[in-house]
């Protein structure tokens, strides 16, 4: 795991792996105030575990989609994905 600041690591394979095995269903990805963070590049988003699926979010993604999957293999080279040491 890569500790960038403030108590957020970088979302990887790990803790991808480490989700689905505790039993999470779903990711919530809220977009992140990158100014805020001199530490994060343009765009970046925060991840957040779910077991059932949240109503009331916007971005919602299957633990199983490609798209989650692309962005813990860090396929997805310009955008930053973060996660708060709180879902570790």
């Amino acid at each position: 795991m890569n500790e960038l600041r403030n108590g957020y690591y970088e979302f990887d394979i790990d803790i991808y792996q480490e989700w689905k095995r505790t039993g999470y269903h779903y990711v919530a990805i809220i977009t992140i105030n990158a100014d805020m963070y001199e530490y994060l590049d343009e765009s970046a988003f925060e991840i957040i575990p779910h077991a059932n699926r949240p109503e009331m979010v916007e971005q919602v993604y299957a633990m199983d989609s490609e798209y989650l999957l692309s962005c813990a293999n860090q396929q997805l080279l310009a955008t930053t994905f973060i996660v708060h040491k709180r879902y570790l």
